[in-house]
């Protein structure tokens, strides 16, 4: 399970609107975020016209679990920062992480 998990979360891509999810549900700018991600090694969709307007949503979510939920589809990535301060955490977000 864990080998399959590994291959799925290094295969998600992050689109701008998760992005603009992620800054606001963190309240950091799009631009840190966008730089956290690369650094990180996330793959960003690539931006086409068909993709943005037939796809996501015109707005963002007021509310702040939706914009988590979103956030979550990434979250991963983020297991390695907390994995000292916060191991369930860490092992929650990514347990495959725990085989690295």
């Amino acid at each position: 399970a864990c080998t399959i998990q590994s291959r799925h979360q290094s295969r998600v891509m992050v689109s701008n609107y998760h992005i603009k999810s992620a800054s606001l549900a963190l309240e950091l700018s799009e631009e840190v975020v966008l730089e956290a991600l690369l650094e990180l090694g996330c793959q960003i969709w690539p931006e086409s016209s068909d993709y943005n307007t037939t796809t996501l949503p015109r707005t963002m979510p007021e509310n702040r679990e939706m914009l988590w939920a979103s956030m979550l589809q990434f979250g991963h990535l983020l297991g390695s920062f907390i994995a000292i301060s916060h191991p369930m955490w860490s092992l929650w977000l990514s347990p495959s992480f725990e085989q690295l």
